[in-house]
């Protein structure tokens, strides 16, 4: 049997440590192959192919990019995904985290989403300072705090100048993958005649009130639907508190509320590895000599990462995240 992992060439950049202990836990069990989005999904002519060769042998595949179409298309074909194709539905577009939080009672902070517009009477309507973020960002990008009207005009002025740009749009990071997911549905369309289900992936922006403790936000890693480990992260100056962006993290011990309400999250689309992301209003952090604690006036879901990594783990505590997941893939596919 051959493990298929799968990255677009952007997302694979500063991604060799992930590869390589994906690569050093499956090779004893399983072959172990990369392919890109952008080589199995082809344009040629105007005409949309995909390259299935490599997934002609008995295989599973390691989703390493949020190409969501693809991964129903493999699906379709019988491949094992990990994650599912749901997850990466879902998880890629924060609005479709935030319905499926309301339908599991989950609380998150009020938002709205803005399109092709500024909504300023509805910002002055919800208050400042308000948080300014992409529906599909990650690791920070794409998020700003509005302190003001005038703040929050400008940011959303920006952002869909930026779109309206062709010039710009294709030097965002996800432009090629989004090209690709395209393809992909107009691949699947026409797989035995069934029409997949598919995201609208015109980009958007949401407005969302921000809770007390800014700069602060909890990652609960999960396999299989367990909880692992829980890591505070604490922006380094910045309200935004990612690891990629200079922040610092910590282990820290939880209670059950936030562990059943994460485990709740991935029993519900049936994911594989995720991390779940909270933040607090009135945060307090125990720090003890071993695993620190924390204590909260309210916690809500912030956002849920389905390519989630690991590099906060590793260097801060003795967890070989990777070898839990690779155990887990092989289990789960009898190996």
């Amino acid at each position: 049997m051959k493990a298929i992992l799968i990255y677009d060439r952007e997302r694979r950049k500063g991604n060799d440590k992930f590869v390589y202990y994906l690569n050093r836990y499956l090779c004893d069990r399983v072959e172990v192959e990369i392919c890109y989005v952008e080589d199995i999904l082809t344009e040629n002519d105007g005409a949309i192919g995909a390259n299935l060769s490599a997934f002609t042998e008995p295989c599973f595949a390691v989703m390493r990019t949020d190409c969501h179409a693809l991964s129903r298309l493999l699906e379709k074909h019988g491949v094992r995904v990990f994650n599912n194709s749901e997850v990466t539905e879902i998880f890629n577009d924060k609005m479709k985290t935030y319905r499926l939080c309301e339908r599991l009672g989950i609380d998150f902070l009020d938002c709205f989403e803005l399109r092709d517009s500024v909504c300023a009477d509805r910002a002055e309507s919800f208050g400042f300072p308000l948080v300014v973020k992409s529906k599909n960002g990650h690791g920070g990008k794409e998020v700003y705090l509005a302190h003001n009207a005038n703040e929050f005009k400008s940011e959303v002025e920006q952002y869909f100048a930026q779109l309206s740009d062709e010039e710009s749009r294709t030097s965002r990071d996800n432009e090629m993958l989004k090209k690709n997911e395209s393809a992909a549905v107009s691949i699947a369309n026409n797989c035995k005649g069934e029409k997949m289900p598919y995201c609208d992936e015109q980009a958007g922006l949401l407005a969302q009130k921000v809770c007390s403790s800014l700069g602060r936000d909890l990652r609960i890693y999960l396999i299989g639907g367990k909880a692992v480990v829980a890591m505070l992260r604490i922006g380094n100056g910045d309200f935004r508190a990612n690891y990629k962006l200079g922040g610092s993290a910590m282990r820290v011990s939880i209670d059950r509320t936030l562990t059943e309400t994460a485990e709740m999250i991935a029993s519900a689309v049936k994911a594989d590895y995720i991390g779940v992301d909270f933040i607090f209003d009135g945060l307090n952090i125990k720090v003890g000599e071993g695993v620190s604690a924390i204590s909260y006036d309210r916690a809500y879901l912030n956002e849920v990462e389905d390519i989630v990594g690991c590099r906060m783990v590793y260097e801060n505590t003795d967890i070989d995240m990777l070898k839990l997941y690779c155990e887990y893939v092989l289990e789960q596919m009898g190996l």
